[in-house]
């Protein structure tokens, strides 16, 4: 076998998987996860980029074409220089990372990015003025239209449905949802719009209410009963009631975001928003940033307060995407033994009732074939952490489900003079401020961005990047203190 056979393997592999428009990483890094020559890999993406299968962009990266049906053409930087700034500014805008009422980038940022002529990058911002992306407010441009930035100081409303009364205590009972929601809310309140509650079962009666003052809500939002989201057929059920009274009366339907773990299928007017992808975004960040760092082998510890078994469906998300990027990585599972969770076996019994064996195989078997077997295989309980810690091994990475678990970690590490993060790493999978001074490096969804995605989905004024099953746009935030390097 060639040096460069284990390399092109996962290259062919990462090619059939990965979505339109993801950058591969780095060829420094590459070269150093796969132990072959800079010269080596360059040669292999060029290959690739020969055959259509790769795009490299100097001072860029190299990326996946976007040659979907639905996607947008790849930017060429050498075709137009204003229809690339518009290209790559306006996907910024659909990714979030330019927000409505963001002042977009400085003229001489961009110039110096894309080594144009001021005036270039004027004719930019005009063609983006004249899509409603960009207004100019004296010298200085921002995103959105300019109804967007200075409404009318009459508020619209968007109404939020959860099953049942105390389904609402239950969405609030949830840390994940609770940020998401306040987030979308705060960015609704900005832009015009009020965010009122009520019960699915009122649905009829709200929309006789709504008819009669004439007076319909700007957009709606679906939670369910099971940690607030709503299944597949739920979100059909749901949808049919509000088409089914929204026709009866004549009127259009409003935008509708659901909160789900998965879907079907993609339905029309409805914005979905994933909980399930919301960590597989944090699994992929996390595998990504550990690949990047060059770590071969990590110990996963799973478990929060008296929940030996909280993190598994992570756990699971993180070995598929680590395994993708390095089919060698080795990856120790860690839980606290307890008086239910005596073997492995039962650990992953013990989980919540929506992690089975099917969802766990699925997550698993998302790139290639992983046997259920080898969460159990990989997996050791102890009474208590420390008793693992003494197993570690140099360059290992500790993931830690609980920032506190991360911070005990770390201390036991100082007293037993191991340097960190020279010899060892740690990572949280949680953020808690009171652990801040410690210096934790952590990987945590970002729920403002899932937040905002939310509200303008409802508001609609700017065009949103979508994934592939159609889900609203999330992503991550790996804060990176002391803990890494």
């Amino acid at each position: 076998m060639r040096a460069t056979d284990p390399l092109q393997a996962w290259l062919d592999d990462w090619l059939r998987n990965a979505e339109p428009g993801a950058r591969l990483p780095s060829d420094q890094a590459l070269a150093a996860a796969w132990g072959v020559s800079h010269s080596t890999v360059r040669r292999l993406l060029r290959a690739c980029a020969a055959a259509g299968r790769l795009v490299r962009i100097r001072g860029k990266g190299t990326f996946i074409p976007r040659t979907g049906p639905t996607s947008p053409p790849p930017v060429s930087y050498r075709a137009s220089s204003v229809q690339s700034i518009v290209d790559w500014l306006t996907e910024a805008i659909s990714a979030a990372d330019l927000k409505v009422g963001d002042p977009l980038p400085a003229n001489k940022i961009m110039c110096a990015r894309f080594h144009v002529r001021s005036a270039t990058v004027r004719q930019a911002y005009a063609r983006l003025r004249q899509q409603d992306l960009a207004t100019q407010v004296g010298k200085y441009w921002w995103v959105g239209h300019p109804d967007e930035l200075a409404r009318d100081p009459a508020k619209k409303a968007v109404v939020l449905f959860a099953d049942r009364a105390y389904d609402l205590d239950r969405v609030f009972d949830t840390p994940e949802l609770s940020a998401l929601i306040t987030a979308g809310e705060t960015e609704l309140l900005r832009q015009g719009y009020t965010l009122h509650f009520d019960y699915a079962d009122n649905l009829e009666k709200q929309v006789r209410a709504w008819s009669r003052r004439k007076s319909w809500p700007h957009g709606l939002i679906f939670s369910g009963p099971r940690v607030g989201v709503l299944d597949p057929p739920d979100i059909d059920e749901r949808h049919q009631r509000v088409a089914s009274a929204y026709r009866a009366r004549r009127r259009p339907l409003p935008p509708i975001v659901v909160l789900t773990n998965r879907a079907e299928r993609r339905i029309g007017g409805v914005h979905l928003f994933s909980m399930s992808h919301a960590g597989t975004v944090v699994a992929r960040t996390l595998a990504r940033f550990l690949f990047l760092k060059g770590c071969r082998h990590a110990t996963y510890f799973l478990g929060s307060g008296k929940r030996p078994e909280y993190g598994v469906l992570e756990c699971a998300r993180f070995l598929a995407e680590i395994d993708r990027l390095n089919p060698a990585f080795r990856l120790r599972i860690v839980a606290r033994r307890t008086v239910v969770v005596r073997s492995p076996a039962r650990l992953f019994d013990s989980a919540p009732p929506t992690v089975t064996p099917s969802v766990l195989e699925r997550l698993l078997t998302k790139y290639r074939a992983i046997p259920l077997s080898t969460l159990e295989r990989n997996t050791a309980l102890v009474s208590e952490f420390p008793a693992e810690y003494r197993n570690i091994r140099a360059g290992e990475a500790l993931v830690f489900v609980a920032m506190a678990d991360a911070a005990d970690a770390l201390q036991w590490c100082r007293t037993q003079a191991i340097d960190v993060p020279d010899q060892t790493q740690i990572v949280s999978l949680e953020h808690a401020a009171r652990f801040l001074p410690r210096g934790i490096t952590s990987c945590v969804p970002d729920w403002q961005t899932g937040g905002y995605a939310l509200a303008h989905a409802i508001i609609g004024d700017i065009p949103l990047k979508k994934t592939r099953q159609g889900y609203l746009p999330f992503r991550a935030r790996l804060l990176e203190r002391l803990t890494t390097r």
